[in-house]
């Protein structure tokens, strides 16, 4: 499943140098992130950490989103890459 349209949109537009756009993805995803991190680390100020290098990160390669998954999927992609480099 791709990402949808209003998703690359945003992408492009938060790759673009649009906050707005990227807080909407925060906003869209942060409750996904700190999950994904609190299950993986089992540490509420590991997963808050994790959760916003994860965001950092989203920003900075944003523009190497190319939508072959849906946006969410590709962020919780980089979360657990964090979590996993965190547990090793």
């Amino acid at each position: 499943m791709a990402a949808t349209e209003e998703e690359r949109e945003l992408a492009n537009r938060g790759a673009g140098g649009d906050e707005e756009a990227f807080e909407e993805i925060v906003k869209r995803h942060q409750q996904m992130v700190h999950a994904v991190a609190w299950r993986m680390t089992g540490s509420a100020s590991e997963s808050e950490d994790i959760a916003q290098e994860a965001f950092v990160r989203v920003h900075g390669q944003l523009a190497r989103f190319r939508g072959d998954a849906p946006l969410g999927s590709w962020i919780r992609a980089i979360t657990v890459n964090l979590c996993l480099n965190w547990l090793k």
